[in-house]
């Protein structure tokens, strides 16, 4: 006797395959996305990261004089620059955002807003300002160290 068609065994064997299939593309399409979508997190946090070093170090590099306030005289959380009468400009987090206040015209500017933490150093013997910056979004966290040597200090 001939047959034609498929038997249920073999559809069924044919309905399991299939299945496993498309879980296994759909399982590797989804994490494909959270794996750029972490990368792109992690590429913006380290662009405001970078954005925030050269604000600080561009700032402090230019000035002639440079106060740390908050805790105490040579470290803190407050970073104060001025270069004469021309500008002074003041560094300091308000809650999770780094923010410049122009000391002439009162006018604050945000920075980045995934600040985490900040410190301000002052080397006892040079003229170099230590920064440590902490910057945190959606779980991610980066840190950077860094030193500012005053170019034009009295």
């Amino acid at each position: 006797m001939k047959r034609k068609g498929l038997s249920l065994v073999e559809l069924l064997v044919v309905i399991v395959v299939g299945t496993i299939a498309v879980v296994a593309v759909t399982s590797l399409v989804v994490e494909s996305y959270r794996n750029w979508n972490l990368s792109i997190q992690k590429k913006s946090l380290q662009e405001e990261l970078d954005l925030a070093c050269y604000s600080i170090k561009g700032t402090v590099e230019e000035a002639k004089k440079v106060e740390i306030e908050d805790p105490g005289p040579s470290y803190g959380t407050k970073l104060v620059a001025e270069y004469d009468s021309v500008w002074q400009k003041e560094f300091y987090p308000r809650g999770t955002t780094l923010v410049i206040r122009n000391k002439e015209t009162g006018e604050i500017t945000t920075v980045i807003d995934s600040l985490s933490d900040i410190s301000f150093q002052k080397e006892s013997q040079s003229e170099t300002i230590l920064v440590n910056i902490t910057v945190r979004k959606a779980g991610a966290t980066l840190s950077n160290s860094f030193a500012v040597f005053l170019r034009n200090k009295e």
